[in-house]
This record gives C-alpha cells, sequence and structure tokens, in this order.
C-alpha cells in the first residue's frame, strides 16, 4: 500500500464549497456583477452627473447624444439618465428596507411560538378541567 492511499482527503471550509458553487452557477454571477454595477451606479451616479431628475431641461423626445443628454429626453423633456441614476437609489432604498422589514418578522415569528407554548399545558390542564366538570351530573 502507498502511502498517499493511506491519507484521507483534505477537508474543505463550507465557505470555499458554497463559493465555488456560486462560481459555477452563470445566472448567480451575472447576477451579482448586475446587483453591484446598480448600487455603483446609485452611489456614484449622482456625484458624476448631478441633476434634478425632474427638471424638463430641454425639448422633449430629444434623441440620445443630443446637446449633452446621453440618454435624450423623455415626453416632458427631462434627463433620462438622470432619471436613471435616481430610480437607482430609490430602487436600492425600497429593496434595502424590505428586507430589514423580512428579516425583522421572520425573526419575531420565530421567537413568539415558543414563547406561546409556556403556558399551552396550563390552558389545556384548566380547558378539560372545565369540561369535566360541565359533564358531570
Amino acid at each position: 500500500m502507498s502511502m498517499l492511499e493511506d491519507t484521507p482527503p483534505k477537508a474543505r471550509s463550507p465557505f470555499s464549497e458554497a463559493s465555488e458553487m456560486f462560481r459555477r452557477n452563470h445566472a448567480a454571477v451575472i447576477g451579482l456583477i448586475t446587483l453591484l454595477f446598480i448600487i455603483g451606479v446609485a452611489i456614484i451616479g449622482p456625484m458624476v452627473y448631478p441633476g434634478d431628475p425632474f427638471d424638463m431641461v430641454w425639448i422633449p423626445f430629444t434623441p440620445p447624444g443630443e446637446e449633452g443628454y446621453l440618454l435624450g429626453t423623455d415626453y416632458l423633456g427631462r434627463d433620462i439618465l438622470s432619471l436613471l441614476i435616481h430610480g437607482a437609489k430609490v430602487s436600492l432604498t425600497v429593496g434595502v428596507s424590505a428586507a430589514v422589514r423580512y428579516i425583522s418578522i421572520t425573526s419575531a415569528s420565530s421567537i413568539e411560538p415558543p414563547a406561546g407554548k409556556i403556558g399551552q399545558p396550563l390552558a389545556f390542564a384548566t380547558a378539560s378541567s372545565r369540561s369535566d366538570a360541565s359533564n358531570r351530573p
């Protein structure tokens, strides 16, 4: 028997296994890249491209690239790029607040059932004693 057959396989950490599975899933990697891009636009975008998204800056339906508006203007003459940058910030705010609310609700519901079961044997005992007393002749 050789020395290589006697050694057990080297154990891997759960993090390394999970990261390898994540890297093999192409949709997950593309989703992460997209999310990081949106976060970057939401954080850096207002500094690089300042402006109020609701200002009517030019004539409606300006094609992209004309008069310095990279994505053009909408039907009210508002800058579309500015709308997208500020929309990314709003979308991330809504997503983070929904995630925080979900976590707070699920953590509260996981704590509540054990607390409710503390008094359950006593409630069962009192209910059964009442039913016994009402059934007596």
